[in-house]
Parts: C-alpha cells; sequence; structure tokens
C-alpha cells in the first residue's frame, strides 16, 4: 500500500460520502468496461483489475474502481496513451495517476500505480474478500466515518495499514 503523510489527508473535503449498497450491475458494468479497457491496454502488455468496493461487493460509493499495475519502464507509454484515449488526467503524482470516465452512468476512476504497489493492493482486497470478520470491520469503518470524506479516507487507510501489517507477520 502507498504510505501517505498526514498532508496527503488534508485534500480531502469534509462534506459527507454517501454510501451506496454493493449493486450487481455496477459489477456487471465494471467487468463490460474491464474487457473494453483491457483490449486497449494490450498493446503495452498491461491488464487492469477491478479494484475497491465493487471488487470487494460492499457498500460504497457507487463508482467502479479500476487498478493498472504499470512497470518502471512503462510507465510514460501507459500515460501518454491514456492521456490520448481520456483527454484529461484527474490527478497526477510522482508514482501514481488516476484517470475518470463515464460508462452507463456510473463514474469510472482508472488507477495507475507501479505494479509492485498495485500487486500488494490487490493481494490486500484478496485478503479481506476471503475474510469474512475482516471485510466486516472495514465496512464498519466505512459506514462509521462517511459524514465526513478527509475522515472516512484517513480511517479507511489506517485500517487497511493494520491488515497489511497483520498480513506481513
Amino acid at each position: 500500500m502507498r504510505k501517505h503523510s498526514a498532508k496527503h489527508f488534508k485534500k480531502f473535503s469534509t462534506t459527507p460520502i454517501d454510501l451506496k449498497p454493493f449493486s450487481k450491475y455496477t459489477k456487471q458494468k465494471a467487468n463490460e468496461y474491464l474487457v473494453r479497457l483491457n483490449k486497449s491496454l494490450r498493446n503495452l502488455g498491461l491488464r487492469a483489475y477491478l479494484h475497491g468496493s465493487t471488487f470487494l461487493e460492499i457498500c460504497g460509493k457507487g463508482e467502479i474502481d479500476i487498478i493498472i499495475g504499470v512497470p518502471e519502464n512503462k510507465w510514460f507509454p501507459t500515460l501518454i496513451q491514456l492521456i490520448n484515449h481520456y483527454h484529461s488526467i484527474g490527478n497526477l503524482e510522482e508514482k501514481y495517476a488516476r484517470f475518470n470516465d463515464i460508462y452507463k452512468d456510473t463514474e469510472v476512476e482508472i488507477i495507475l500505480m507501479p505494479s509492485k504497489d498495485a500487486q500488494e493492493e490487490q493481494r490486500l482486497l484478496k485478503y479481506l474478500k476471503s475474510n469474512k470478520s475482516e471485510l466486516d470491520r472495514y465496512v464498519k469503518v466505512k459506514k462509521k466515518f462517511s459524514y465526513n470524506k478527509r475522515r472516512y479516507v484517513l480511517e479507511k487507510y489506517k485500517f487497511l495499514e493494520k491488515i497489511e501489517r497483520k498480513m506481513s507477520q
């Protein structure tokens, strides 16, 4: 998981998060979107994966999160290809990029990060998905702090950090 300073969380608003229940229809749309995106990534030898609450099949913001792990030598070609495709970039940091799209009235976030980070994120989510008690605790954290987006993001991060430490023991 990417490490963040306290300053990172200040950029989030303090407005509430409108959590929506898991939707099989959103997951279906996500899988359709993944097929199209993966076709476009084939020339780079990359693959996109479902991420976030739709992957976990839990409540979330009702959007589709997709993650792409990118080797260092393909970072700039991937950025260029996706900028040309989406015509803009939602957020760009040294080792992180986010693109935004809409598919069938659903917001889609496409997140690029180094391959190693993406593999760790996927491993973490697979662990949560296969450990119901931890997943239930994660949902409780999301619900408890949904009154404030900044707090929501921070507390989710802290919870996932603890899970990551537990996994590495």
